[in-house]
């Protein structure tokens, strides 16, 4: 599987960016 390479790393960058996401509607950011 040479996909495992980047693979991970997508996954990541998803999670950092849904956490980012929820983060931001704590705050109380729509946007």
């Amino acid at each position: 599987m040479g996909n495992d390479g980047w693979t991970p790393r997508a996954t990541r960058l998803a999670d950092a960016r849904l956490m980012q996401r929820t983060r931001m509607r704590k705050s109380g950011g729509v946007h």
